[in-house]
């Protein structure tokens, strides 16, 4: 009847311990503690052991319920210690005043993240900034921004290649190099020598493989031919035929000036041009007009259309400035121009033409 009584008495306990831990080694490896659990659990083994229920005579059983006793007294001042050591949600979290071994070479801030993880001189900051910048950048892209070059970025499998690559460089492009003959594959290849640039047609741009002999891994120039087109006409000074623009006048000095032809009723010049200037030299007497500080511009005086080299007409612009510059508004040339003038409306239409370069 003792050891009945004993064990009814003992075994809930022992349970209970044992939810106990299982409940503090998990929330002890949440809060980074060391691993104190492991040693209590050990002890708990250690008291299952000394039950050996092969020998079931009272004597014997009682010896082993008394020592699981002072088992049980063990276990509890372990975890009393245990529960004191861990950090409760409204304390204050208490940092020791001397950094354990290998973290840093001192106490202070500068000591801590300017340790240097690497030989290289990789410092712990960098390291948690390179981290960061990386996990902020890829939860929504497979492409690393290039700091200082705006023109390449990083893609590829990253997280297998890692994210600081010691030698590889995208060699920054300056779009100021440009020059007037090149196309992007030799402004990029002068900029970026000892690379295999390749063309991807999908994208309309070039990239080049890294850390070879991996192929997951690559810079790429995302300047396509427009963004190109427009970087080359800021570098050399001139806008290149790919990019098409309509005309604008020059100024005289830059433009060559065609023959004249009289105004009429209808009027039609056929030659290349990239503009027309109308002279008006006398209209009816009672012509309604506007001032603008003594310039006249005449009302209803008439109307032009300029025309492609497909014989397709853009919308006609009106007449009314006694002399004025026209130009066509969608097309970068025409090859030809259509007026009509009213009655007794004299005057001239001249074509011109932006000189070459």
């Amino acid at each position: 009847m003792d050891f009945c009584r004993l064990l009814l008495k003992y075994l809930p306990v022992l349970d209970k311990l044992l939810g106990i831990l299982g409940l503090i080694q998990d929330n002890t490896q949440k809060s980074a503690q060391e691993n104190r659990p492991f040693e209590i659990a050990t002890n708990v083994a250690i008291s299952v052991s000394v039950l050996d229920w092969s020998d079931s005579s009272p004597g014997p059983l009682r010896l082993k319920l008394e020592a699981l006793e002072n088992q049980i007294g063990t276990l509890g001042d372990d975890l009393s210690a245990l529960i004191a050591n861990l950090q409760l949600a409204a304390d204050p979290v208490i940092l020791p005043t001397t950094p354990p071994t290998g973290y840093g070479g001192g106490a202070t801030v500068d000591d801590v993240w300017g340790f240097e993880l690497t030989p290289d001189g990789i410092i712990a900051a960098d390291a948690l900034e390179i981290a960061g910048h990386l996990a902020l950048v890829t939860q929504s892209s497979g492409q690393l921004p290039v700091q200082g070059n705006p023109y390449m970025v990083l893609e590829g499998a990253i997280a297998s290649e890692g994210y600081y690559f010691p030698g590889s460089s995208s060699r920054p492009l300056n779009p100021m190099n440009i020059l007037a003959d090149d196309t992007r594959l030799s402004w990029i290849e002068r900029e970026a020598t000892g690379r295999t640039w390749i063309h991807d047609a999908s994208q309309d741009n070039y990239y080049f493989q890294d850390a070879p002999p991996s192929n997951d891994l690559l810079w790429r120039c995302i300047v396509d031919q427009e963004w190109f087109n427009r970087l080359k006409a800021t570098s050399v000074g001139v806008v290149p035929g790919a990019l098409v623009l309509p005309p604008l006048w020059p100024g005289l000095d830059a433009v060559t000036l065609g023959t004249p032809v009289d105004l009429d009723a209808g009027v039609t010049i056929s030659e290349p041009m990239d503009g027309v200037i109308i002279d008006v030299t006398s209209v009816p007497p009672k012509q309604g007009w506007f001032t603008f500080d003594g310039l006249l511009s005449y009302r209803n005086l008439g109307a032009l259309t300029f025309l492609d080299d497909n014989d397709q007409a853009e919308l006609a612009q009106p007449l009314g400035f006694t002399s004025a510059v026209y130009c066509p508004k969608t097309m970068a040339h025409a090859a030809s121009v259509k007026l009509r003038t009213s009655v007794d409306v004299t005057g001239t239409v001249t074509p011109w033409i932006v000189t070459p370069a």
